[in-house]
Formats: C-alpha cells, sequence, structure tokens
C-alpha cells in the first residue's frame, strides 16, 4: 500500500480493519514490497492497488508463478482501456487475472459495471442502462 489508500494507515494504525490475518506493508514501494511478501510470509493472496509500471507487471508474473493468488486495481476506462496498455495487456493475454471487474461511480463509489472472465473471454455480468 504505497500511499496508505488500501487500510488507511496513520501514525502506524489502519483506520480501516483488514482483518486479523491480514498484514500491510504501508508507504512501501510496490515490487519490493510484493515479492518481500512473496518470500518471507507464505501469503495465499496478495492485494495491491493502482498497477500499471513495468516493475508492476513483473511482480504480478513471479506472486502468480510463486502459486499465490493476485487482486489489483488499474485506473482505466473499462476493459477496453487495458489494449491501451502493453504491459497489462499481455497479463490478460497470458490469463494472469480470471477476472476484470469493471467500477464506477455513477450510483455512488463502487458501482458495479461489468465482470468480464478472461479464461471464457466472455462478460458475465454488464449493468443495464436503466439500472
Amino acid at each position: 500500500d504505497e500511499r496508505s489508500e488500501i487500510c488507511g494507515q496513520s501514525k502506524g494504525r489502519h483506520l480501516y480493519d483488514v482483518g486479523l490475518r491480514t498484514d500491510v506493508l504501508d508507504a512501501c514501494p510496490k515490487f519490493e514490497g510484493m515479492m518481500m511478501l512473496l518470500r518471507t510470509m507464505s501469503p495465499q493472496v496478495i492485494i495491491t492497488d493502482e498497477i500499471g509500471s513495468a516493475l508492476d507487471m513483473k511482480a504480478i508474473k513471479g506472486i502468480v508463478n510463486g502459486g499465490v493468488q493476485i487482486i489489483a486495481s488499474y485506473h482505466g476506462y473499462g476493459v477496453s482501456s487495458i489494449h491501451d496498455r502493453r504491459e497489462l495487456k499481455t497479463l490478460i493475454r497470458d490469463k494472469i487475472f480470471q477476472r476484470i471487474i469493471v467500477l464506477s461511480s455513477k450510483n455512488g463509489p463502487g458501482t458495479l459495471e461489468e465482470v468480464y472472465d478472461t479464461y471464457e473471454d466472455k462478460v458475465l455480468f454488464k449493468r443495464s442502462l436503466c439500472g
């Protein structure tokens, strides 16, 4: 959590309850943090925010190759914006992520817009225009 956004750390304390079995690296560069967690903590899942750099993609490939699940966010304008980023497009093509979930703020923060299955290359959910 490079910028203390996931669990809202302040002065070493979490502002959000992320669970007892959750370790958070705060103010730590993403690549170094993900690699450190992979090598030392035996995680089942690593969650990271705002991926996009080539180093992020390298870390994600290492995590998946290490048998660990990954949850990551990417800021864009839907599934189509992934194709504008070469590194991210490669991760999708290589089936690193099983699902892409598109959120917006249309009906408040976290409005579910679309769920896409990368393994089967199909849309599982799309919010209706009137919903």
